[in-house]
């Protein structure tokens, strides 16, 4: 039978009030979209369907009362077992899901959070602290333990809203029954808003030298992402103007079929050029993931093949590598925003015929990255909102 007091971390005699104030922490601790990582959210799952029994039990005035006498029962027994047979002692074993946690650059102002698991899979252990080696200002530590059998803990350190600007870094020291089974060393780079970024910190293993400041700094500059999401802009760019600069210098010297197959192989490896420079870019937006389908759909004004087919083909590439781009970097996107970007490309298929030209095609394909913009902005700001630190 689960000790649901203990659940709680109440004693039979709590009252409804207090029931309510714990069930209410409980559930948002662990809720399952606080963890993006699978097998934290499935665990988050597990503790929240106990913590929902619990519930259901206490806040029930004839469930309680028979769980009360129940409970009673099996303490006494629990108790008179102890008593007549000597426990057998197995140490704890305790595993820390994360070595190192690094928030990287934030702008001052900016909350983050990460979280990381400790579990026990080893004998029972009778206390535990977390707790930082110093007394930093910049961020807190926040942990919930198992309803039922403490571990795993759940530890989530946040940084805070009216944190300094500067490098600054920690350790989390995990202390279970006396023994430190872990320090966690915790990261992060803040500027203000007009400043330039800070180097962005990383953690190097006590055996390997220590990474030189100015070298860190210098690596940050040349591979930050809004030069590199410029340079990208301007390769997809160039594979709309290329392909046409080769029109014009095939014109005269070269087959139709030669032309089309330069202009083709001009575009394509600009084009994928582009995407593989956008696969570097660490702080990702709407804006960014949406370049390949925003070029796809210019290059329905490019002159090139006869009927529609090829520039749906691209519109349909640029959608898809869109969609999976914003997946990628930002995991919290709803699926269904490929459906308005496809139905721009199966428009392009159909050859819109409502406006001269392709003006039809670049308004729907304009229409399609508004209605996906808006959902993935929806999300961004839900994905904040349920990462926020509850109260």
């Amino acid at each position: 039978m689960e000790d649901y007091y203990k659940i709680f971390d109440l004693t039979p005699a709590a009252s409804e009030e207090e029931i309510r104030k714990q069930f209410t922490l409980l559930i948002n601790a662990w809720h399952p979209d606080k963890f993006s990582d699978p097998d934290q959210k499935k665990i988050a799952h597990e503790k929240t369907i106990i913590i929902l029994e619990a519930r259901k039990v206490l806040l029930n005035r004839d469930k309680r009362a028979e769980y009360d006498s129940k409970y009673k029962d099996q303490a006494y027994r629990t108790h008179s077992q102890s008593q007549q047979t000597p426990p057998h002692v197995v140490p704890p074993d305790i595993r820390i899901s994360k070595s190192s946690i690094s928030f990287g650059y934030i702008t001052q102002g900016q909350t983050r959070s990460e979280s990381f698991i400790i579990t026990n899979s080893g004998g029972p252990a009778n206390n535990y602290r977390i707790e930082w080696n110093g007394h930093p200002f910049w961020a807190e530590i926040f942990f919930v333990e198992n309803p039922t059998t403490i571990f795993p803990v759940v530890v989530t350190i946040n940084i805070l809203a009216n944190a300094p600007t500067g490098v600054f870094q920690d350790r989390v020291i995990v202390m279970v029954d006396g023994k430190i089974w872990g320090e966690i060393p915790v990261y992060v780079s803040i500027a203000s808003p007009v400043q330039q970024p800070y180097s962005h910190p990383s953690y190097t293993p006590p055996s390997s030298p220590p990474t030189s400041t100015a070298s860190s700094q210098a690596t940050y500059f040349i591979g930050g992402s809004k030069l590199k999401t410029l340079f990208a802009i301007l390769i997809f760019f160039l594979s709309l103007v290329m392909p046409i600069t080769g029109l014009i210098y095939g014109m005269g010297r070269w087959d139709s079929v030669t032309i089309l197959l330069v202009m083709g192989g001009i575009f394509v490896v600009l084009f994928v050029g582009g995407v593989l420079i956008l696969l570097t870019v660490k702080d990702f937006s709407w804006l960014t993931a949406s370049l390949p389908f925003l070029f796809s759909g210019l290059y329905t004004v490019l002159p090139d093949l006869p009927g529609s087919v090829d520039d749906a083909a691209v519109t349909s590439a640029g959608a898809l590598i869109t969609y999976f781009l914003t997946l990628r970097k930002k995991g919290s996107t709803p699926r269904w925003i490929i459906v308005p970007l496809l139905a721009a490309a199966a428009y392009t298929l159909l050859g819109g015929n409502f406006l001269p030209g392709p003006v039809d095609e670049v308004l729907v394909d304009i229409l399609a990255l508004l209605i996906a913009g808006f959902g993935s902005r929806a999300a961004d700001q839900k994905a904040d909102l349920d990462e926020s630190p509850t109260e």
